[in-house]
């Protein structure tokens, strides 16, 4: 074994034995939803709906108050993206062991009875007999979509050619990128999974579920907030990456791959793919990135 081979080898048990204090020092002291108002505008929206679910509401409820179920089911997904994104935000370039972490911790502890308490922490909110499961799934999903981006960070390197002439990205390179990105960090999820639980049906499944939850990310009329928030700390991760190809990303995320997500929909074939990168986001800067 070389010695590039041996000091590699010694930043990965160092790394991993930080984000392991990391996560130790979380599970002690995680924060009270209270005190982040997304965290607790989400907490509550989660049980006013789930309330909402025994409340008998005729035809014209629904019109103007909508269905109890799909309400529910949407208080749940945004409770899911506060929580994760909170998560992603706090642990940063820790976050891929954390989430991997967080999914084996909440999979072997008890579940929580407890009353609905304006006091709970994040632990508390995902202990919730009803939102283990749900959080241990929204756990692989920020853990593929931080793969996923880190990929992108290196992929959006192959098309600066193509963003600087056009001012555009093509629905071709849209697909291609995320296709890689994703191929590659699914692989990677694939080794830090049991053997027992990495068959390819599994690895399958899962990719299936992230495609959706970033259909609901691109839907979400905060998604911009989200991602700029997490485009912050990820510049302090990666140095030497320009902020222009940072910009891309986050755009990439919150336009372009919805845009390509929406001529995949059933009867949507001939949807017309706009790639056009958007003031604020110009490519005139991109020289940058190449």
């Amino acid at each position: 074994m070389s010695a590039a081979d041996v000091a590699r080898g010694e930043l990965r048990r160092r790394t991993a034995a930080e984000n392991r204090r990391i996560f130790q020092n979380w599970l002690q002291a995680p924060l009270e939803i209270r005190y982040d108002d997304e965290l607790a505008g989400g907490w509550k929206q989660y049980i006013r709906r789930r309330r909402e679910l025994s409340a008998e509401r005729g035809t014209i409820g629904r019109i103007f108050l909508g269905d109890q179920d799909a309400n529910f089911h949407e208080a749940v997904g945004n409770l899911l993206l506060m929580v994760g994104f909170h998560l992603m935000n706090q642990w940063k370039g820790a976050a891929q062991g954390n989430f991997l972490a967080l999914a084996e911790y909440l999979g072997r502890m008890s579940h929580s009875e407890a009353a609905e308490s304006s006091n709970f922490t994040v632990l508390d909110v995902m202990r919730r007999r009803e939102l283990v499961n749900p959080f241990i799934e929204e756990c692989e999903n920020f853990l593929l979509f931080d793969m996923v981006y880190d990929n992108l960070i290196n992929g959006m390197r192959m098309i600066a050619r193509e963003v600087k002439d056009t001012n555009a990205i093509s629905l071709e390179s849209v697909k291609r990128l995320f296709e890689e990105s994703l191929q590659r960090a699914s692989a990677e999820l694939s080794r830090h999974r049991p053997a027992s639980d990495a068959g390819k049906d599994r690895q399958e499944e899962v990719n299936r579920r992230f495609m959706a939850w970033i259909g609901t990310l691109a839907r979400h009329d905060r998604r911009d907030f989200l991602l700029k928030k997490m485009e912050e700390w990820k510049k302090f991760v990666y140095p030497r990456v320009s902020e222009p190809l940072f910009a891309i990303i986050t755009f990439y995320f919150s336009h372009l791959l919805p845009a390509y997500f929406a001529t995949l929909a059933p009867g949507r074939s001939k949807v017309t793919f706009d790639g056009r990168i958007r003031p604020g986001t110009s490519a005139s800067a991109i020289s940058g990135i190449a």
